[in-house]
């Protein structure tokens, strides 16, 4: 069961890595980090 999880996961990664360019990768994930940064947990 687990290696089936850890099989998808792979392919997963790699079906990634085809679809995108290094630069747009680099931007899908400086989006991500600069959404989450934009809108943190409300403790202030």
């Amino acid at each position: 069961m687990k290696d089936d999880l850890d099989k998808k996961e792979e392919d997963y990664d790699s079906s990634e890595e085809n679809d995108y360019s290094d630069e747009e990768t680099t931007f899908i994930l400086l989006s991500h980090y600069i959404t989450k940064r934009a809108s943190p947990p409300r403790t202030s």
